[in-house]
């Protein structure tokens, strides 16, 4: 989409970087985390999907509104929200759906 705009590529690589990574330590050491994360539970999970949703899109569009290519950060926020959003439920939907068939089996006694 951004043919020839090196500056702008690398910026929006960038923020696609550090979303994951700041989402990761902010949860590790707000929650208390694991670094195997043994004490991860299912309504983290969804926490951190929510919050690197949000983090993401905040984070690309103040590139996109600060290089010029975006003029209205709201509306751009809210589209890109959508997305990871939807994407997010699609995502738990499907784990959720095909966690029965990976669980591992019950040790017998």
């Amino acid at each position: 989409m951004f043919q020839d705009d090196l500056v702008l590529d690398i910026a929006l690589a960038c923020a696609s970087g550090l979303a994951p990574l700041l989402t990761w330590l902010f949860f590790k050491y707000r929650f208390k985390l694991a670094d195997n994360l043994e004490n991860i539970r299912y309504s983290d999970i969804l926490a951190m999907g929510i919050f690197f949703a949000v983090l993401n899109g905040v984070l690309h569009q103040l590139v996109l509104f600060w290089i010029g290519t975006q003029s209205d950060f709201a509306n751009g926020l809210f589209i890109m929200g959508i997305g990871d959003i939807t994407g997010l439920v699609i995502v738990f939907l499907l784990v959720r759906s095909t966690y029965r068939f990976l669980q591992p089996p019950k040790p017998q006694q």
